[in-house]
């Protein structure tokens, strides 16, 4: 990865001096301790500015991409969360060897329960506007008893429709077809009236990519796109 898309963040020493991470790949959020609003990040602390858009990536992994979005634009504050503290963690220390700390925070919460109340709080109390939510590859969960696993449920849809302003944007994607057209049925399923689908989406719209989207184009293998647009309806 260090000689690729991500080599400017010069993470090598990092990653030695840091030290490697221990997670599980599959993480059931449907555990009872993950099931408690998460306390909401204290936005004036982990940024310079509050009054910057926020892009927030739920499911953030290693943090490669957030580094390299919240580098490549320093005008806009990123978010990444993710259900595995050790990874929220080396994510933070990461971006202190990278310098890249002004406009990047790294947070543990499930965002199904949290994120709603994470949002409205960002646009509330800073003032500022959550610009765009991004679910990139997430846990696929293929046997058809875990998919009430799956990141987006119809509960998260509603916490985004809620905690959305008109003209936010819901970037969604993965390499598993089945998971993609899962994602865009349980937005028009719960939340049809409250996003319009931006067709004119074939590339991804970011500028970055993930490390994940990174592995499987280098292999020719297809990533399934869909981006929803929150219009001016009311919940």
């Amino acid at each position: 990865m260090e000689d690729s898309v991500f080599a400017e963040l010069e993470l090598a020493e990092a990653a030695q001096k840091v030290g490697g991470v221990r997670v599980r790949q599959h993480v059931n959020p449907l555990k009872a301790s993950l099931q408690s609003q998460a306390p909401v990040p204290a936005w004036t602390d982990v940024y310079a500015s509050t009054a910057r858009p926020l892009v927030v990536d739920i499911g953030c992994g290693g943090g490669r991409f957030d580094l390299m979005m919240a580098k490549k634009y320093p005008e806009t504050n990123f978010l990444g969360v993710d259900i595995r503290a050790p990874l929220v963690e080396r994510g933070n220390k990461w971006g202190e060897y990278a310098g890249v700390v002004d406009n990047l925070h790294f947070a543990e919460c499930n965002a199904t329960v949290s994120m709603g109340k994470w949002l409205k709080s960002y646009a509330e109390d800073c003032g500022s506007k959550v610009e765009t939510v991004a679910i990139q590859f997430p846990d696929p969960h293929f046997k058809k008893r875990h998919h009430k696993r799956r990141v987006v449920q119809p509960a998260l849809v509603r916490a985004l429709a809620e905690g959305l302003t008109p003209g936010a944007r819901v970037f969604l994607q993965s390499d598993v077809k089945d998971v993609s057209e899962d994602m865009r049925d349980k937005f028009e399923r719960f939340g049809a009236h409250l996003f319009d689908l931006d067709a004119s989406l074939h590339d991804n719209p970011l500028g970055v990519p993930t490390e994940r989207e990174v592995q499987t184009t280098s292999t020719n293998g297809r990533c399934y796109r869909v981006m929803l647009v929150r219009n001016n309806t009311t919940v």
